[in-house]
């Protein structure tokens, strides 16, 4: 069986059955009852028809979805012995590096060790807790590790945000603070990131830590705001755009001696030490998911899909920790990705006609990626600028020289004269980033009386709509005839023409 779009109906079966495998992750917040996974059931009895391989297929669909679940209840789930207005203190760890607001409130995300209650009881709990600290209630910023013992005290509040993160810990005072469970390796690492942009100037103090680490200050909110009033947020926030700076320069550098291959496997290594010390953060996650998935394409010689990527790369997330799928970052990036995937290609076309090549490329995928995340950014914030469609061609040439002087610079002993080179080079990007960011920061935003879930299916549905039925859908011009054509043929008997060749004896129909 083959249509006419390209895809032999196995390969139907198995893009629809990864498609589905992605629904049902989405709506896993819903918490939907389990007759409406009936369709499921379903496509499953159609798989079957497939014989082995859909049986095979079938087996592995379900076992996605129980695990996913699985995860997802266990991930989700909140453990406490007791009543939540009971507890007065808990003891975790750190998940991530920790972030400021621009209150100055320190922001932590906690894995729960143990709980203590207002009448000095204490217990074990379990579960990731987001807990708020006012800046002048914690340490130094510079001390802060991701994995380090932790102990607050204050009062545990219903923040109704969301299914999976019901609680919200607004803590008074840290009591205790210890640094024993980060590697020294990793610690060493970040002192210096934070050491070296010291001596930079005051905007490189906050940039170039959060650029090539995604480390935070309580003093970027300047930094952050000029990025986000220009609609170029996404540039300082680690995402593919990162790593795929750090991959290509691997790359680059591994190519000559270890050859093709050995450059992708090293630009692979190199990636997995970089998530290691960025943090587990869903958009790098993603977008090294992705590389990793590449590069395995392409050592088995096999043609590389990026959308397939894409969605696979959705899956094994969903599959290891479906609740980040469901955090604003991880939404943004998917989506991002997605329509420079999708839509790019159909703008590229477009725009090609008036602009040249390079110019219509970097246009066409900063204008996918703001149609496809303009739903989000609307519903969430209410807000969106549209500076970000021409300023990303200016800032994001100008954060690549940046980022690749500061890595420079950081590779480099400090006491070496060749470091002045790359420091003055960083200063000087830092001054052409502040003085291009304020100029397109005068482009006014758009804004929204009202934003909500609902606005964002709204808004996305039409671009869904115009995806899947514009001409030709994902391939191109659509053929005029039917749909779908089924050859049934009788391959047990045959005859011959006259020439020699044999020849089939049966029917076809079309529908």
């Amino acid at each position: 069986m083959e249509s006419t779009l390209g895809y032999t109906t196995p390969d139907l079966i198995v893009k629809m059955t990864l498609y589905l495998a992605v629904i049902y992750t989405l709506f896993q917040p819903l918490e939907l009852p389990y007759y409406t996974y009936i369709p499921l059931i379903f496509w499953g009895g159609f798989c079957l028809l497939f014989g082995k391989k859909g049986l095979v297929l079938l087996l592995v669909f379900l076992f996605y979805l129980v695990v996913s679940h699985y995860q997802y209840t266990s991930g989700s789930t909140l453990s406490l012995p007791f009543q939540p207005h009971r507890i007065s203190r808990i003891q975790g760890r750190l998940n991530q590096e920790p972030s400021w607001d621009r209150r100055g409130n320190l922001r932590l995300s906690l894995s729960l060790v143990s709980v203590e209650s207002r009448e000095g009881q204490h217990g074990e709990a379990s579960g990731t807790l987001s807990a708020s600290l006012p800046a002048h209630q914690s340490f130094g910023s510079r001390r802060w590790l991701r994995g380090d013992q932790l102990s607050l005290q204050g009062l545990l509040l219903e923040s109704g945000s969301s299914s999976f993160d019901p609680y919200y810990f607004i803590a008074s005072s840290l009591d205790e603070y210890s640094c024993s469970r980060p590697g020294q390796w990793r610690a060493v690492v970040l002192r210096r990131v934070r050491r070296v942009a010291e001596d930079l100037g005051d905007l490189s103090e906050t940039l170039l830590p959060a650029l090539v680490l995604g480390l935070k200050h309580p003093d970027m909110d300047a930094g952050n705001s000029l990025f986000r009033e220009t609609g170029t947020a996404h540039i300082i926030a680690l995402s593919g755009f990162h790593s795929g700076l750090v991959a290509l320069l691997l790359f680059g550098l591994f190519r000559l001696p270890l050859g093709y291959r050995g450059a992708l496997l090293a630009a692979a290594s190199g990636l997995l030490v970089y998530l290691y010390l960025a943090g587990l953060k869903p958009s790098l996650v993603r977008s090294v998911l992705m590389y990793l998935l590449l590069v395995a394409g392409k050592l088995s010689y096999r043609k590389v899909d990026l959308k397939l990527i894409l969605i696979c790369s959705y899956l094994i997330t969903g599959f290891w920790a479906p609740v980040t799928l469901h955090s604003l970052s991880a939404r943004l990036s998917y989506l991002a990705l997605w329509g420079i995937l999708t839509t790019g290609p159909l703008i590229h076309s477009i725009l090609n006609r008036w602009t040249g090549s390079y110019l219509s490329m970097a246009l066409s995928a900063s204008l996918a990626a703001q149609l496809w995340t303009i739903p989000l950014v609307l519903s969430t914030f209410g807000l969106w600028y549209p500076a970000g469609i021409p300023a990303s061609l200016v800032l994001t040439p100008l954060v690549t020289l940046y980022l690749y002087s500061g890595i420079v610079l950081l590779l480099l002993p400090e006491s070496l004269f060749l470091t002045f080179i790359p420091r003055q080079v960083c200063r000087i990007l830092e001054a052409l980033l502040v003085s291009s960011a304020s100029l397109f920061r005068r482009i006014p935003s758009f804004a929204l009386q009202e934003g909500n879930a609902g606005l964002f299916l709204i808004l996305l549905f039409p671009l869904l709509l115009g995806l899947m039925y514009r001409p030709g859908g994902l391939r191109g011009k659509r053929k005029s005839g039917f749909e779908l054509q089924f050859g049934i043929r009788d391959k047990g008997s045959s005859r011959s023409d006259g020439t020699g060749a044999p020849q089939t004896l049966g029917t076809e129909l079309s529908y």
